[in-house]
């Protein structure tokens, strides 16, 4: 049996919610993800949308739910992010929730379909492509969205602009939002996010400040200060080697003051010895 008609048989009796009885199941879906600066648009009351998000986030409404990280629920669940996750799944009620393996403690879970997407976004797009190109859980999202044929893909609370995971992973999902435009497929973009937008017309434009602070400021002013940190440094490494010797010296007078024997290195004086030096001769002679 393939994998189509496991997913066909896995899913033959969870009906999606489209808000009224009878109704054609809609062809808009919403992914959602967790950035705050577009996530409040999300349009949960309107029904003309499936709403598809991340198994470990609550949301309103919610039509399927995702989770595309190992099914190990009795150890960990994904970031770490709440106790009990497995049981919290099995509680669905009548929502696909897709993950890498079906599992047979949550009666609703889907295997999720990559041997097909793989060859969706794979010889079917690109004959030199094995469309192995995943580099987070929405893009499995957005590579089913295409595969089921929805004309329009709205992506909320999805913005991939924070360093680290988040900043790497953004180039695939802009990638395959240029995939699905060039499909027909209406993605939609909401004010505020930061997908497809550079900022500036790169040659033509110079980057933008924010305020009064702008890029060439900040970097000049960067270079001031790791100069002055490097001095700073400098300072602290000989003082610490000074600090060293003095500690080594008293050690050696105690032990010469316990009997023992040691040969003193001469001291040398530091321009603050000679100025105290000074200034105890010069009282001494007005004494």
């Amino acid at each position: 049996m393939t994998s189509q008609k496991k997913l066909e048989n896995q899913t033959k009796d969870i009906e999606v919610q489209t808000g009224k009885s009878g109704e054609k199941k809609c062809k808009k879906v919403a992914i959602v993800g967790s950035a705050t600066t577009t996530l409040g648009l999300t349009p949960f009351n309107d029904y003309s949308f499936e709403i598809w998000g991340l198994a470990w986030r609550h949301m309103p409404r919610v039509d399927r739910v995702f989770d595309i990280h190992p099914s190990n629920f009795n150890t960990s669940t994904p970031q770490n992010v709440q106790k009990n996750y497995a049981e919290r799944l099995a509680n669905f009620d009548k929502i696909p929730i897709y993950l890498t393996k079906k599992h047979p403690d949550i009666p609703n879970s889907i295997e999720y379909p990559l041997e097909e997407i793989l060859k969706f976004m794979g010889p079917e797009l690109d004959p030199h492509s094995d469309g192995q190109y995943f580099a987070s859980s929405i893009a499995f999202l957005i590579c089913l969205a295409m595969y089921e044929k929805f004309e329009e893909i709205h992506l909320y609370g999805i913005d991939f602009v924070a360093d680290g995971e988040y900043g790497f992973q953004r180039p695939n999902m802009e990638y395959l939002i240029g995939v699905a435009r060039g499909k027909g497929i209406e993605v939609f973009i909401p004010p505020g996010c930061a997908l497809i937008d550079f900022g500036h017309i790169y040659g033509y434009q110079p980057f933008p400040d924010v305020g009064i602070i702008n890029r060439a400021l900040l970097v000049d002013r960067l270079k001031q200060y790791r100069e002055k940190h490097q001095k700073a440094l400098d300072v602290a490494r000989t003082t610490d080697g000074a600090i060293q010797e003095c500690e080594q010296l008293l050690h050696m007078v105690a032990h010469h003051q316990r009997g023992g024997k040691v040969e003193l290195p001469p001291i040398k004086e530091t321009p603050d010895d000679t100025e105290r030096k000074m200034k105890k001769e010069k009282e001494k002679s007005h004494g």
